[in-house]
């Protein structure tokens, strides 16, 4: 009997011993749900960043695209306004105008000025459509900048008929006399080859002269380079 006292004593203290390791299993998977849901919340909150992280920088690759878009946008405008500033000024003036926002009147003491006009222009333009005659203008006056351009000379403006070139400045050229009298023994040429093939004969009327002159920007507005 006492044998059998003590055996139940050790059963219960056993299954006391087991109930506690079952309890402690208990907290223990309680413990290890809980930080199996904390990890599954990182992982979303982890998730939520890169899709933040994604979205941000699919903002910036468009952002950066729309810049990059702009600035060939600027540059394109940039190159067309540097062309119309070259079209209607010298090179060096030009410079002078980006750099510094103006350019100083300038002495120069070789130079070979070339001026023409079309004879008898007023009454032949009173006998021909406007179109017409603004198209022969342009016309000849593209082909006469052609030439001279190819002879180192600078063409000044035309008023009208009239053509108005330099040859030794702004940049100095030793042969300008020489370059102003070839460009003028080729225009005359391609006015004569014109005339053989066009509607209308024109002629042309051509002055030279050698010696110094000034030349500056007149005008704060519209931009003109004059002598």
């Amino acid at each position: 009997t006492l044998d059998l006292l003590e055996q139940n004593e050790l059963v219960e203290a056993q299954k006391l011993e087991l109930a506690e390791t079952n309890l402690k299993l208990l907290e223990l998977n309680e413990l290890l749900e809980k930080q199996k849901f904390e990890l599954a919340e990182a992982n979303l909150k982890l998730l939520e960043l890169n899709e933040l992280y994604e979205k941000q920088k699919f903002e910036l690759a468009e952002a950066n695209l729309k810049l990059l878009e702009q600035n060939e946008i600027i540059q394109m405008e940039r190159e067309k306004s540097e062309k119309l500033l070259l079209n209607i000024l010298p090179v060096r003036v030009a410079d002078d105008l980006k750099e510094t926002g103006k350019t100083l009147p300038q002495k120069f003491e070789h130079v070979t000025v070339y001026f023409s006009d079309i004879v008898g222009f007023t009454s032949i333009s009173g006998t021909l459509e406007p179109g017409f005659l603004i198209a022969e203008l342009n016309d000849i006056f593209t082909a006469m900048d052609n030439i001279f351009e190819s002879k180192q000379c600078e063409r000044i403006k035309t008023i009208g008929d009239e053509y108005l070139a330099v040859c030794g400045m702004p940049e100095a050229n030793e042969r300008h006399a020489e370059n102003i009298i070839e460009a003028s023994i080729d225009i005359i040429d391609y006015i004569r080859t014109r005339n053989s093939k066009g509607i209308i004969n024109l002629d042309i009327r051509i002055g030279i002269h050698s010696g110094s002159l000034v030349g500056g920007v007149v005008g704060i507005k519209k931009y003109i380079y004059d002598v």
